[in-house]
């Protein structure tokens, strides 16, 4: 029996060696230690990979530290300002069921313009000024709301105080109004009334509106302050259709006194229709004529095409070129100006 083992075992191990040497057949086929190595190759050549994901979370790096370097220069001036406006001075827009948008002071008193003022002049003194304290800025300039159309400002009393003005014309609030919200002054002695946004004092002399030309739209209306206005195809010639939240967001251009005349040379005409919170709306041609509240300087023209049915305005002296029928959508004339980057949309009024 012992001489018979060993030429089994000899047989046996032939037949391993056999079938290692083989590249195919069971044996390799099974070859679970081969796995093991390919297995080993394959994280090498995940290598590539890995440092693909390093390099770009490098890439990332010089992002963020540009950010952070940014950071710095973007705050500084909103943490140290050259001057502290007067808090009774700032100016705030408050929504009344009545009269819409309505300009209020940070106490929530209501804010009025006198019709006898005129652009920038205030004509109230001793017992008028009583009766309707201006609102006076003792440093600084006053506050206003992000969307606020037109120019916030001062100017000088008689006795050297420093009166805040909106859009030219001073402002006052009444001496009857006790609490905030009240606006017993709406009216009084028909010269007496609440400022809203939108409103404009016309100097003597000059126009309401002049024309200027944007690098993409070409020719296009603006206020005396060079903020843009839009018209609304959902209009009607002569006719506002833009209330309460509409007009929350797309402010009446609206002339508190002063000319409504065009500047000289620009076609057209100029009008007024009455709204139903009392004011009037200027009108180019018929177009009843709005801001947009998200154009927050003189010159952006972000409500171009908003919704397609807000348009910038043309100076034109032929209505139905420029404005369609009540709730069409489109425009021949604005529509040509294809939007770009500059006209964002961001809303859907």
């Amino acid at each position: 029996m012992a001489r018979l083992r060993l030429p089994v075992f000899v047989v046996l191990l032939a037949l391993v060696l056999a079938a290692c040497a083989s590249p195919s057949g069971p044996a390799g086929a099974q070859a679970g230690p081969t796995a093991a190595p390919a297995t080993a190759t394959t994280a090498p050549a995940m290598t590539p990979t890995t440092a693909a994901t390093a390099t770009a979370m490098a890439a990332v790096t010089p992002s963020t530290a540009a950010n952070a370097a940014t950071t710095p220069a973007a705050t500084t001036p909103a943490a140290a300002p050259t001057a502290t406006p007067d808090p009774n001075a700032t100016i705030k827009m408050v929504e009344d069921p009545k009269l819409g948008t309505i300009l209020t002071d940070n106490k929530g008193m209501t804010l009025y313009y006198y019709t006898k003022d005129q652009a920038n002049v205030s004509n109230c003194y001793d017992q008028c000024a009583t009766n309707w304290p201006p609102v006076l800025v003792t440093s600084g300039q006053p506050v206003w709301p992000a969307g606020l159309p037109g120019a916030l400002s001062t100017i000088s009393r008689k006795d050297g105080a420093k009166q805040a003005t909106y859009s030219g014309m001073p402002l006052y609030t009444f001496a009857k109004d006790t609490k905030a919200g009240d606006m017993t002054g709406q009216g009084v002695g028909n010269v007496w009334y609440i400022a809203k946004p939108g409103q404009l004092f016309v100097p003597n002399g000059e126009t309401a509106l002049k024309v200027t030309t944007d690098s993409k739209l070409g020719q296009i209306l603006t206020d005396s302050n060079g903020w843009v206005l839009y018209y609304y195809t959902k209009d009607a010639p002569n006719a506002t259709n833009c209330y309460g939240t509409c007009a929350k967001n797309w402010p009446p251009f609206v002339v508190a006194l002063g000319d409504t005349k065009l500047p000289t040379g620009v076609p057209g005409t100029l009008g007024t229709i009455d709204r139903t919170d009392g004011t009037k709306i200027v009108t180019y041609n018929g177009m009843p004529l709005y801001y947009w509240v998200k154009d927050l300087k003189a010159g952006d023209t972000t409500g171009q095409n908003v919704g397609k049915v807000w348009y910038v305005v043309p100076p034109s002296d032929k209505p139905a070129d420029n404005f369609p029928t009540a709730g069409a959508s489109t425009n021949p004339a604005p529509a040509a100006a294809t939007p770009t980057p500059a006209t964002k949309t961001k809303s859907g009024y």
